[in-house]
């Protein structure tokens, strides 16, 4: 409801109360007491007959009056949202949600992802990402921002920035491996096989004991040599 609808109805509230009338009722220049046409239409002329409805008319479509009263003349229905910005239809932050009614202007939500500032017709903002180390713990909601925790050291962690991630469990090494790189706030345990340290000192010591064969063959060989030369 917009402002000027709201003083509206809180006046003719206000005048009913000072000169007695039922609500919704206003007094004729003739006396006479009449309802105010409901929402939706637009006065016309008095009632006829006390307590009767005012003679009233239906708003015409892309026109509407939200609240009961003697308004000569429909408003035009919002077009855009109050957030609509100059970017493209995809950029904006604000989406219609209820099409215009004779009723009802424009109804308007802040697109996922965004959220509404306190007070009439609050800013959409975008919704605050939780850096490396801290997770979502309450999502950005109509009317408030996301909601960042630290994540525990050594219980969870959060390697990403994000509006939607919770911190996550830190990754248990099993038997079969061993914490190559501790859990941290911001990166996962890293767990390496123990069959890989195992595989890599087999081959160290092969080559080392191959080597070393050679070396004494190689060595036999030079003495057998010089001998016969002798």
């Amino acid at each position: 409801m917009k402002i000027k609808e709201c003083v509206l109805l809180a006046l003719c509230a206000i005048v009913n109360c000072v000169n007695g009338l039922p609500a919704n009722t206003y007094r004729t220049e003739k006396g006479l007491i009449c309802y105010l046409c409901p929402p939706g239409k637009f006065f016309v002329r008095d009632c006829s007959l006390d307590y009767e409805t005012a003679i009233c008319s239906p708003c015409p479509n892309g026109y509407y009056i939200a609240i009961s009263s003697v308004a000569e003349r429909c408003q035009p229905c919002s077009s855009v949202c109050p957030n609509t910005n100059y970017e493209s239809p995809d950029d904006q932050p604000e989406i219609i949600t209820v099409n215009c009614t004779s009723a009802t202007d424009i109804q308007c939500e802040c697109k996922p992802g965004f959220w509404r500032e306190s007070g009439f017709h609050g800013m959409c903002r975008r919704a605050k990402l939780c850096e490396e180390g801290r997770g979502v713990k309450a999502l950005a909601t109509g009317n408030s921002d996301t909601v960042c925790e630290h994540c525990e050291p050594g219980q969870t962690f959060s390697n990403m920035s994000s509006a939607n991630e919770k911190c996550r469990p830190c990754t248990q090494c099993d038997a079969l491996m061993y914490v190559g790189r501790v859990c941290l706030p911001n990166r996962d345990t890293e767990c390496i096989l123990h069959s890989t340290i195992i595989t890599t000192k087999t081959t160290t010591s092969l080559n080392t004991h191959g080597a070393q064969k050679t070396l004494h063959l190689g060595i036999g060989l030079g003495f057998g040599t010089l001998f016969l030369l002798e």
